[in-house]
C-alpha cells in the first residue's frame, strides 16, 4: 500500500512485498520497490544477528540481487536479469520477514510451563478439597524427611537442567538459585497436598454425583461446560451467551422446584381432613402470585439483556441503549434512568433502615441531577447547572450512610458489647454505598441493571432457602449462582472479552484532572460492578442467615472454608484450563485478538477474587448458621 501511494513504508512494518499487487509498475519501479523493502528488512535483521547475517546465505543472495539489479539498469532489455532479480529480492524478503517474526515473537516456554503446571496443581487441589468430607476443616500433612529432601533436590536439579540460563555466557546468580529452590519447595508442597487429598477421599466422584440433587448436577454441569467452552475461540468471543443461558436456566429450575414444593404443601393440606378450606385457597392464591411474579421477573431479564449488544457477532448491531442515547429520545432516556433509580431505592429498602433509605433516595436524586447538569438527561423542562456541588453533596451522603452503620458498632466495641446484627448492618450500608456509586458511574440506561442485580440476588437467595436439601447444598447453590449472576450482569452491561469494550468515560466522572488512583478505582468498579456487587450480596445473605435465631438453626463450623473452596474452584479450574489452551494454541490466528485479552481479564479477576477472599476471612465468622 505504501509503495502504490508513493509514501514511506512504516518503520514498524516487517512484511514483504506482494508481487501481483505491483504489476502496474514499470520494471525499474518494480525493482526499486523490491530493493527498498528488502534493504529495510536486511537492516533490521542485521541489528539482531550482527555478524551472523553477513555470513548467511540470505546476505549472499541479496548481494547477487543487487548486482543483477545494476546490470539491468545498464541494459533494460536483459529480461533474464530482471526475472532473476525479482526472484532473489522476493525470496530474500520473505525469509527475512519470517526471521523477524520469529525473533519478535519469543515465548519463554520454560516459565510458561512452570506457571501452567502450578496452576493445574492448584486447580486439582481445589477440586479434591471440595470432594472431601464437608465437616473436615484441617488438613494434616505428615511428610517423611528423607523422601521429601530427595524430591525437592530432584525438582531443583530438573529446573536447573531445563533452565534457559545455561544458554547465556553469564554465570548463574545466587538469586536465580534461590528462585529455583523456592519453586522446588512450592512444587513439593503442592504435590504433598495433592497426594494426601487423593488418599483421604472417602467416596468416589461417581458416588457423589449419584447422590446429588438435580440442581447440584446442573450447577456442576454448567461449571464444567463453561470451562470446556474456553477451548474454542468462538465461545470465548460469545461468552455472554453461555452465562445468559446458564443463569436463566438455574432461575427457571429454582422456580419450578419451589412450585413443586408449593404443590406438595397444597396437596398435603387438601388431604388433611381438619384443614380449613380457606387456608388451601390462600396457598393456591400465593402460588399463582408467585408464578406470575416469576414470569415477570424472567421477562425483565430478557429486556435488560437487550439494552447492550455484546460479543463479536452482535456488538456492531444497534441496541436499546443506542436508541435511547439519541438526542431525539432524551425524554425516554430520562424516564428509563428515573425508573432505574427508583427501582434501586426500592431494593435498598429491603436491607436498610429509614434514615439510610432517605439518604439513598437523596443520593439517587443527586445522581439524576448530575446527569442532567452534564446534558445527558433532562429534568422535564427545568435547567440544571454546577454538577460539582451536587457531587460534593453526593459524597457527603455516602459518608453519612457509612457512619450510620459504623458509629453504633464503634460504640458497642468501646462499651465491650458485641452484636452480629450491627456488623451486618454496617456491611449492608457498604453494599448500598457500592450500589449507589455504581449507579453514578453507569450510563443512564444501565442504572436499571444495579437494581435488577439486587432484586435477582434476593430472588435467588429466597428460592434456595426454601428448597435446599441441607445446609451444604444451600451454601453450594448460593455461592455458584451468585458467581454466575456477577458474570451475567458483567455482560449485560455491554462488556466483552475485548479491551475495546471498556468504557473509559466512567473513570473520569467528577474529575477535572487525571488521577491514576481514582480513575483506576472508578474504572474497576464500573467494569466489574456485576461480580463485585454479586459477591457482596452473597456475603449479605450469609450474614442474614447468621442473624437468625441460632437456637433453632444448626451451626456450621466450616461455612467460611466451604465458601473459599467453592470460590477457588470457580476461579482456578477455568483459569488453569484456559492458560493451558492458550499455551497450546499460541500460534493460533486469534492468539492476540481473542486469547490474550481474555488472559488479561482473567488476571485482573484473580486479583479481585483475592480481595474478596480477604473480605471473607475478615468479616465472616468461622462459626455460622445456615438456614435450610
Amino acid at each position: 500500500m505504501s509503495i502504490l501511494m508513493g509514501v514511506a513504508i512504516p518503520y514498524a512494518s516487517i512484511g514483504s512485498v506482494i508481487d501481483p499487487a505491483l504489476k502496474m509498475l514499470h520494471r525499474r519501479e518494480m525493482l526499486h520497490a523490491l530493493y527498498y523493502n528488502t534493504q529495510r528488512l536486511a537492516t533490521k535483521v542485521e541489528l539482531i544477528l550482527n555478524d551472523k547475517f553477513t555470513k548467511s546465505e540470505w546476505q549472499n543472495s541479496f548481494e547477487e540481487a543487487k548486482q543483477l539489479h545494476q546490470k539491468f539498469m545498464k541494459d533494460a532489455a536483459d529480461i533474464s536479469a530482471y526475472k532473476r532479480t525479482v526472484l532473489l529480492y522476493t525470496s530474500v524478503s520473505k525469509k527475512l520477514t519470517q526471521l523477524l517474526i520469529s525473533s519478535y515473537i519469543r515465548y519463554d516456554i520454560l516459565f510458561i510451563v512452570i506457571g501452567m503446571v502450578m496452576a493445574l496443581f492448584c486447580a486439582a487441589i481445589a477440586v479434591l478439597q471440595l470432594l472431601q468430607d464437608t465437616n473436615a476443616s484441617v488438613l494434616t500433612l505428615q511428610p517423611k524427611l528423607f523422601p521429601s529432601i530427595n524430591c525437592m533436590l530432584l525438582s531443583f536439579l530438573l529446573l536447573k537442567l531445563l533452565s534457559f540460563e545455561k544458554q547465556s555466557s553469564a554465570e548463574p546468580s545466587n538469586c536465580f538459585h534461590a528462585v529455583l529452590v523456592s519453586l522446588s519447595v512450592v512444587y513439593f508442597t503442592l504435590w504433598a497436598i495433592l497426594s494426601h487429598l487423593l488418599k483421604s477421599m472417602q467416596a468416589s466422584l461417581w458416588t457423589l454425583l449419584k447422590s446429588a440433587s438435580l440442581l447440584s448436577l446442573f450447577i456442576w454441569f454448567g461449571t464444567s461446560f463453561h470451562c470446556i467452552s474456553l477451548g474454542s475461540s468462538s465461545f470465548v468471543e460469545e461468552e455472554h451467551q453461555t452465562w445468559y443461558y446458564l443463569t436463566s436456566t438455574i432461575m427457571i429450575l429454582l422456580t419450578l422446584k419451589e412450585i413443586s414444593v408449593m404443590n406438595s404443601t397444597i396437596g398435603a393440606l387438601s388431604r388433611h381432613t381438619k384443614s380449613d378450606a380457606s387456608l388451601v385457597e390462600v396457598c393456591k392464591e400465593e402460588r399463582n402470585i408467585f408464578c406470575a411474579g416469576s414470569i415477570a421477573f424472567l421477562c425483565i431479564h430478557v429486556a435488560v439483556r437487550r439494552f447492550n449488544q455484546t460479543g463479536d457477532k452482535w456488538q456492531h448491531l444497534p441496541d436499546v441503549g443506542d436508541w435511547l442515547s439519541k438526542e431525539e429520545h432524551k425524554m425516554w432516556l430520562s424516564l428509563t434512568m428515573l425508573v432505574g433509580l427508583c427501582y434501586l431505592v426500592y431494593q435498598i429498602c429491603y436491607m436498610a433502615g429509614l434514615l439510610t433509605t432517605v439518604l439513598s433516595l437523596t443520593a439517587s436524586l443527586l445522581i439524576y441531577y448530575y446527569r442532567a447538569a452534564s446534558g445527558t438527561v433532562s429534568i422535564f423542562g427545568l435547567s440544571a447547572s454546577n454538577s460539582a456541588i451536587c457531587l460534593t453533596i453526593f459524597w457527603i451522603n455516602l459518608v453519612e450512610i457509612f457512619f450510620i452503620g459504623f458509629l453504633p458498632m464503634l460504640y458497642r466495641a468501646i462499651m465491650g458489647r458485641t452484636s452480629q446484627k450491627r456488623t451486618g448492618e454496617l456491611f449492608n450500608n457498604c453494599i448500598i454505598i457500592v450500589a449507589l456509586l455504581s449507579a453514578l458511574l453507569h450510563k443512564p440506561h444501565n442504572v436499571l441493571l444495579v437494581g435488577a442485580l439486587l432484586a435477582t440476588s434476593r430472588f435467588v437467595a429466597e428460592r434456595i432457602d426454601r428448597i435446599a436439601d441441607d445446609k451444604h447444598c444451600s451454601i453450594l447453590l448460593k455461592v455458584i449462582t451468585h458467581y454466575w449472576l456477577g458474570k451475567t450482569f458483567y455482560f449485560y452491561q455491554g462488556n466483552s472479552n475485548s479491551l475495546a469494550s471498556i468504557d473509559l468515560n466512567a473513570g473520569y466522572v467528577g474529575l477535572n484532572n487525571f488521577d491514576m488512583l481514582r480513575v483506576g478505582l472508578f474504572l474497576t468498579l464500573h467494569t466489574f460492578s456485576g461480580p463485585i456487587l454479586s459477591f457482596l450480596l452473597l456475603l449479605h445473605h450469609i450474614f442474614s442467615d447468621n442473624e437468625r435465631d441460632v437456637k433453632h438453626l444448626p451451626v456450621v463450623t466450616n461455612v467460611r472454608e466451604r465458601m473459599l473452596t467453592l470460590t477457588n474452584v470457580l476461579i482456578t479450574v477455568p483459569g488453569s484450563f484456559f492458560i493451558t489452551v492458550a499455551t497450546v494454541l499460541r500460534d493460533h490466528i486469534f492468539a492476540w485478538t481473542v486469547f490474550s485479552p481474555k488472559i488479561i481479564y482473567e488476571y485482573f479477576t484473580v486479583w479481585l477474587v483475592l480481595i474478596q477472599v480477604m473480605l471473607v476471612w475478615l468479616l465472616l465468622p468461622k462459626k455460622s448458621c445456615a438456614s435450610v
